[in-house]
């Protein structure tokens, strides 16, 4: 993460779903294409993408506590474990955006 005046920027966040059901890997690719169509940041919420961190931990990378903007760096990365199971990893970049 580097700083920008007293604002972190180009942070790197990486969140793996391991072992999940094909139908739900699916789900985020689609939501990848959905926002890089517009090239629109990535909201995650506590309940969802962040369930697997803890409250401290969460508000270190959520986007009202830290400032920062999340994007897509990379396509989702699927690896098939088993027929109708894969493991999703997907890699995003922080920015700042009018913060």
């Amino acid at each position: 993460m580097i700083r920008y005046g007293q604002k972190p920027y180009n942070a790197e966040l990486t969140l793996t779903f391991a072992n999940i059901d094909d139908n739900d890997a699916a789900r985020i690719v689609d939501h990848y294409e959905e926002r890089m169509a517009n090239f629109s940041s990535v909201t995650f919420a506590s309940a969802t993408g962040l369930a697997g961190l803890g409250s401290t931990l969460s508000s270190k990378v959520s986007e009202s506590a830290s400032g920062l903007r999340w994007r897509y760096a990379e396509p989702p990365q699927v690896e098939s474990v088993y027929p109708g199971i894969s493991t999703v990893t997907c890699t995003f970049t922080g920015y700042l955006d009018g913060v």
